[in-house]
């Protein structure tokens, strides 16, 4: 099975998540507040809390199906602007654990 880095790729970003959601989802990673707090080649766990917004607890996991995602917030069962700050920042993160942000498009 892939790992959870292997699937957030700019094109499997894309292929999960609505053009708006990547937008909001780039602009909550781009401003640092996403937290890697568990991280293993098929599941990640990060919290995320956008500026004036609620914290968020998002799960990353490798399926046979590909990247999954469970979020806290309302939208069940979509890839949200929370899911897609998290695989941003677990793209983003190199071997020293310090990690950026960057676009889905890039």
């Amino acid at each position: 099975m892939k790992a959870v880095a292997d699937h957030v790729a700019p094109e499997g970003i894309r292929s999960l998540a609505a053009p708006s959601n990547i937008r909001l989802g780039r602009e909550i990673a781009e401003n640092g507040v996403v937290e890697l707090v568990e991280f293993s080649p098929l599941a990640v766990v990060a919290r995320v809390r956008p500026a004036g917004g609620q914290r968020r607890t998002v799960e990353l996991r490798s399926t046979e199906a590909g990247l999954a995602c469970k979020c806290t917030c309302s939208s069940r069962g979509l890839f949200c602007k929370h899911c897609v700050a998290a695989a941003l920042a677990v793209r983003e993160k190199p071997a020293d654990g310090k990690r950026g942000a960057s676009s889905p498009h890039s």
